[in-house]
């Protein structure tokens, strides 16, 4: 039951995982988050895009543990 509520939100996550790597990754935290917010989730929200909680692109990309490394 959990796999297939995930795979239903796996288009909006895909969306913006790659649209972060492919143009927010060369910029500051501050700009990204700008651009995250302004840009990519409103796409995905007005286009009515299935998205999990985590409107984060990084941990969509990553587990704390390795987070934590970059600290």
């Amino acid at each position: 039951m959990e796999l297939d509520a995930s795979i239903k939100l796996l288009p909006g996550d895909v969306l913006l995982a790659s649209a972060f790597v492919s143009y927010a990754g060369p910029f500051n935290k501050k700009f990204r988050d700008i651009m995250i917010k302004d840009n990519f989730l409103k796409y995905i929200n007005e286009n009515k895009i299935p998205l999990s909680g985590l409107a984060d692109p990084v941990k969509l990309m990553t587990d704390e543990s390795t987070a934590a490394k970059w600290n």
